[in-house]
């Protein structure tokens, strides 16, 4: 009897050791999975945060990515994978090197596209500008002096063509105009915090992009943001996307502008669309308006005409036509009066106009039911 005994132990060894070699769970492997994004998470909060840069301009802002990595972003990433590693390990959960090997190399890589990377980089540059940096006002020479982001495009942001796609350069968008209208606006906000008045909100009307030259992957960029202009509603941003040192007029061929885009702001309190205007003179970045003067209307409305829209001459010419200098000269004490500001605000507008008659292709929806059309059917369930 005992020779069957010893089979039975043997049997159950075996079993026991089958049962300890089987395949992992799909409870497991989801563990395992919802674990690994979170350290994912974890690790791209510290990547970003210790490989961001403070140049001394306020008025520059360094967006560094994985493809850029350096001291900082190595020891992250060792952290990183030393708690991924934990977490693995936890759970007795084991990848062939090469999977996580490939698994590490695409998160390095594509460090800025990991999901709640944007979030990140969106909170920081509103926090960074609305809270750390609350005391460092801007001055009327920042008002249309263009705020500098460097960035990298890394390779899950390609497309077929093997470049930069363009429904990623919107994405790049939201973090340089969030760093210039916080940084313009601070003080709005805070004045109107210490008076009780409700809370102010800024809302984006629309964006218009030229692209112009493809950004290769992982190439470095610049994107330079300023005010173009304002009317009694909307706050106009430009932005370019364009070479590192980019400067216009160097005579250097290796200089190129990728893409061109405009984008329409609007500031609420409540229900209460508060004019531009009232929030830059409450930041402290143009003077009181002359008294006599009246609201420039928004170019294209019937009440605006083409009074004090002037065609064809660049913001230099006119300036230099009021006061002798142009806008290059820098350092002077009062130098944007209002009549530079209202030159320069006025060429910007005549530049907007084309965004601005946009809002009649509301107009030219269709469902596909009209005379001479047919409805085509959708495709993939919408995605």
């Amino acid at each position: 009897m005992q020779p069957p005994q010893r089979s039975r132990a043997g049997a159950s060894s075996s079993s026991s050791s089958s049962s300890s070699s089987s395949p992992t769970s799909p409870i497991t492997t989801a563990i395992v999975a919802s674990a690994a994004f979170l350290v994912l998470v974890v690790g791209v909060v510290i990547v970003d945060a210790s490989s961001s840069s403070s140049p001394s301009s306020s008025t520059t802002t360094a967006e560094s990515t994985g493809a850029g990595a350096t001291g900082s972003t190595g020891l992250a990433m060792t952290v990183l994978s030393t708690l991924m590693g934990a977490v693995l390990k936890t759970l007795k959960f084991e990848w062939p090197t090469a999977v996580k090997t490939v698994f590490w190399l695409l998160c390095l890589i594509n460090i800025k596209n990991v999901p709640l990377t944007w979030h990140f980089r969106f909170y920081r540059s509103l926090i960074t500008n609305m809270y750390f940096s609350r005391h460092r006002y801007p001055s009327p020479t920042h008002l249309f002096t263009p705020h500098i982001t460097a960035s990298r495009s890394p390779l899950y942001e390609s497309d077929l063509n093997g470049h930069k796609s363009n429904s990623t350069y919107f994405s790049d968008l939201d973090i340089a105009r969030t760093h210039l209208v916080a940084h313009l606006t601070k003080r709005s906000f805070q004045l109107r915090k210490q008076r009780g008045d409700p809370l102010m909100y800024v809302a984006l009307g629309g964006v218009c992009a030229l692209f112009r030259r493809e950004i290769k992957p992982f190439a470095r960029y610049e994107l330079h943001s300023r005010v173009l202009g304002w009317d009694g509603k909307w706050l106009f941003v430009v932005s370019h996307f364009v070479t590192p040192g980019w400067k216009k007029d160097d005579g250097n061929g290796g200089h190129k502008v990728f893409a061109s885009c405009l984008s329409k702001y609007v500031f609420k309190s409540g229900r209460q669309t508060v004019p531009p205007e009232v929030v830059f003179q409450e930041s402290g970045l143009i003077p009181e308006r002359p008294v006599g003067s009246v609201v420039t209307p928004r170019p294209g409305s019937p009440e605006a005409g083409e009074e004090g829209l002037v065609e064809g001459r660049t913001a230099e010419a006119q300036v230099e036509r009021l006061v002798p200098g142009g806008v290059g000269e820098k350092g002077v004490e009062g130098y944007w009066s209002w009549e530079r500001v209202e030159e320069e605000r006025k060429r910007g507008l005549e530049v907007a106009r084309g965004i601005l008659e946009l809002d009649a292709l509301d107009a030219e929806v269709r469902d596909g039911t009209e005379v001479g059309l047919e409805k085509l059917p959708g495709w993939f369930m919408g995605f």
